[in-house]
């Protein structure tokens, strides 16, 4: 097992790489970042055995979409905090969508 935090600037992002191709992500840095997606990939992850996202603020959330739409069949666990922010945000919206089309469940 390695632990990598990544420097997403304002927000955090942390990676495990559990081996067998497989991690944890817990929160994914700004709206735009695609820097967790990108190591995601560098390093060959293929399932992501779960995707945390602390709280709601768009610092912690933000890059998840772009993991969500390139993982969305092969995350295991989404785990995230339902407040009425989250309701209201982009990443949640994707996750209805996936939800409604079976993939995600």
């Amino acid at each position: 097992m390695e632990v990598y935090f990544l420097d997403v600037g304002q927000g955090t992002c942390q990676i495990i790489l559990l081996g067998k191709r497989r991690a944890v992500v817990v929160d994914c840095g700004l709206k735009h970042d695609e820097l967790a997606l990108r190591f995601l990939k560098r390093y060959g992850v293929e399932t992501l055995e779960a995707l945390v996202i602390s709280h709601s603020h768009g610092d912690h959330i933000g890059g998840a979409i772009s993991i969500l739409n390139d993982y969305q069949d092969r995350i295991e666990k989404l785990c995230f905090v339902q407040d009425d922010i989250f309701l209201q945000s982009r990443f949640w919206e994707r996750v209805k969508e996936f939800i409604h089309q079976g993939v995600l469940s």
